[in-house]
């Protein structure tokens, strides 16, 4: 027989139902809990389009981020002397042979591929540019100092009180030790933005709406929008009154008004809004759960309805997973909580793979007008893809590559520092983040080391140039030799030692550009559109050290490849009138060394074709005028032409009247004229 138990004693039963209970409660709000951290990941991660206000720039660069050929000389014995951009150099023709400094332009974006330097991964989420430092376009003067031209290359949250872990009601009461605060709606919080008609509505006072109610009453009208403007007086009268008679009425002329209204209407979805809203108002009135199924149901269809791209998508969303939260505290519904847990991990993949696809395609469209908006968004969209991307996700590498893409390309349109500051911190990020056999990791190493020169010739930090070199050299040697973005690749990673040649003199980094320049040029099709650039790039390099071994075979190879690459130029490429000029230094710095008229013949030949391509608006013209002038005062020189002397006065005077020349060169020409003329006029030659 058992022993009677005291009043208040619970039996064994009792305490392992009431144990189990508390055990169920417990799981329930750590899975609450799991649930708030998605919801504020996904609330911060979701997109809203960003407010980009700023004025359309044309583009400055062609398809291939090059802009047009810029030419140098050189004064007297000067040294360099870098003028704005482009750089000019003016030479007096007495000092041929100068050391001639090749300056690699910043970027060369994706003629390996995407001619944009964008690459579209399989997955749809990598669009980082493989840059190649372009022609180093180096326009040696018929004087002192050959000139090398640098050629610039060219999260908004959805709103919304985050869901804080506070108390689990058990049955609608508050359970034991657990705590989650309800959510707060934000999309559902109050009607739809309100017609005109009903503006008039927020300044009555409750007398004056309730005889707007009435007049509407007595005049019943079949136009759905009288009948929403019905049911909003009522939801006015409701905010004023707390009466549960009120927000009924305005819900049941809500309803109607969705009832006649088509769903492909585009008022089906602002009134389907305010019939949530008032749903909503009621529940919180009553607690009536018919009322919050109608309402969630109804949230489920504006959520169906609402394409990918719109943009309230991502609020129509969260509130709905709010919903179906705060349903499953009210009813201890594991099935709404899962649900719950499912929608707010899909919207988080939503936002980040919607931010990736945007930053796809203002990327393209900013590829193809050059439109700065484009740009802007591309950037927000890339930084919100980021944000949104796990740190241990497959896909992280190639979004912050991307990004620092677009913030470099925008640093080349605005020169804002900050830009490639930004851009440079997520370009390392990327290279901790790969591993060694990553399949694009040359591609990612070479374009920091683009943005890190890039930062060097903008600074003349040392360390920067030293890191670009380097990543570099983990560039070429991550890559297949077999590649067919090695070339590109060598290319740049020639033109950084020829910058750290200028910098230090250190003779070890010339003898190892020209290695990779001659590389670079070997991997290089014929038919590619690179491949005049790094013959280009080759000859200034051979020219370079010919300067400062005196080896005639490295000025010989210097001129043939020179000759290779103006064959390979277009007529019309804005980058031939360089690299004529360039050759026709070369010939005349043969010409010195050898004696043989045929070279200063053929430097003529090639200055006259570099003054016709030039475009007569340019501001390099001056420099070609002044070097042709010099070509032919010396063959007056050497032959007593009195044609050669007068024409090289006209083309120096020609130089000095142009506005837009630097003034140097201006004035040098002005003066060079002004001797000749004087000796003229004295008896002298």
């Amino acid at each position: 027989m058992s022993e009677p138990r005291n009043a208040g004693e619970e039996t064994l039963q009792e305490r392992e139902a009431r144990l189990r209970r508390e055990l169920e409660e417990l799981n329930l709000a750590e899975r609450a809990r799991d649930l708030e951290r998605q919801l504020d990941a996904a609330r911060r991660r979701a997109q809203l389009s960003p407010e980009v206000g700023q004025d359309d720039l044309p583009p400055t660069r062609d398809s291939h981020g090059q802009t047009s050929a810029q030419v140098s000389i050189s004064p007297e014995p000067n040294p360099l002397e870098h003028i704005g951009n482009p750089t000019c150099e003016t030479a007096q023709q007495t000092h041929y042979n100068q050391a001639t400094f090749p300056t690699p332009i910043n970027s060369e974006p994706g003629r390996d591929g995407d001619p944009t330097g964008i690459h579209h991964a399989q997955d749809s989420t990598q669009m980082d540019p493989s840059p190649n430092l372009a022609l180093a376009k180096v326009v040696r003067p018929l004087g002192s100092h050959d000139i090398v031209q640098r050629q610039s290359s060219a999260s908004a949250g959805v709103s919304g009180a985050s869901t804080s872990v506070r108390s689990l009601p058990a049955s609608g009461s508050p359970g034991p030790g657990i705590d989650l605060v309800a959510t707060t709606l934000q999309y559902y919080q109050e009607l739809d933005v309100p017609t005109d008609a009903e503006l008039s509505i927020f300044d009555m006072d409750l007398e004056q709406l309730y005889e707007f109610a009435g007049a509407l009453e007595e005049n019943p009208a079949n136009d759905a929008g009288q009948v929403k403007l019905l049911s909003s007086v009522y939801y006015f009268i409701f905010s004023k009154t707390g009466a549960v008679d009120d927000i009924q009425k305005a819900i049941h002329r809500a309803e109607e008004a969705v009832t006649a209204t088509h769903i492909d209407e585009a008022d089906y979805a602002p009134r389907l809004r305010n019939l949530i809203v008032m749903l909503m108002k009621k529940h919180e009135r009553t607690r009536s759960l018919e009322d919050f199924d109608e309402a969630i149901l109804h949230a489920e269809v504006m959520l169906t309805i609402t394409q990918g791209l719109h943009p309230d998508r991502p609020h129509r969303w969260m509130d709905l997973i709010k919903m179906k939260v705060k349903r499953s505290l009210q009813t201890r519904s594991w099935e709404d909580l899962d649900e719950a847990m499912f929608m707010a991990t899909e919207a988080m993949d939503g936002a980040k793979e919607a931010g990736v696809d945007q930053a796809h395609r203002h990327w393209d469209r900013f590829k193809e007008t050059g439109d700065l908006n484009d740009l802007q968004m591309a950037i927000a969209r890339g930084e919100e893809a980021v944000v949104a991307t796990p740190h241990d996700h497959p896909d992280r590498a190639g979004r912050l590559s991307n990004l620092a893409a677009f913030l470099r390309t925008r640093f080349e349109l605005t020169g804002d520092l900050s830009d490639l500051q930004i851009a440079i911190a997520r370009g390392e990020e990327v290279v901790v983040a790969i591993p060694y056999n990553y399949p694009d990791r040359a591609r990612m190493l070479s374009n920091l080391a683009v943005s890190l020169l890039t930062r060097f010739e903008r600074t003349g930090n040392v360390n920067d140039l030293q890191m670009a070199i380097a990543r570099g050299e983990e560039a070429v040697a991550a890559i297949p030799h077999d590649h067919p973005y090695r070339a590109g690749r060598l290319s740049n990673l020639a033109n950084s030692l020829l910058t750290r040649f200028e910098r230090t003199g250190d003779f070890s980094d010339l003898r190892m550009a020209i290695v990779r320049g001659e590389e670079a040029v070997a991997a290089t099709p014929h038919d590619h559109p690179d491949r005049a650039g790094r013959l280009s790039n080759l000859a200034a390099f051979l020219r370079t050290r010919f300067e400062r071994t005196g080896d005639l075979n490295d000025l010989e190879i210097a001129i043939t490849r020179g000759e290779e690459a103006v064959a390979a130029t277009p007529h019309d490429h804005p980058d031939r009138a360089a690299m004529l000029n360039n050759l026709a230094n070369s010939l005349s710095t043969r010409f010195e060394r050898m004696d043989d008229l045929n070279d200063l013949q053929m430097a003529i030949v090639r200055g006259e074709e570099a003054v016709a391509a030039i475009p007569h608006d340019h501001p390099d013209r001056a420099a070609m005028l002044s070097n042709l002038a010099a070509l032919l005062r010396t063959r007056f020189n050497r032959t007593g032409n009195p044609d050669d002397s007068e024409r090289a006065v006209h083309l120096w005077v020609a130089a000095a009247e142009l506005d837009n020349a630097p003034p140097r060169i201006r004035i040098t020409s002005a003066l060079r004229a002004a001797e000749i003329l004087a000796n003229n006029s004295s008896g002298l030659k």
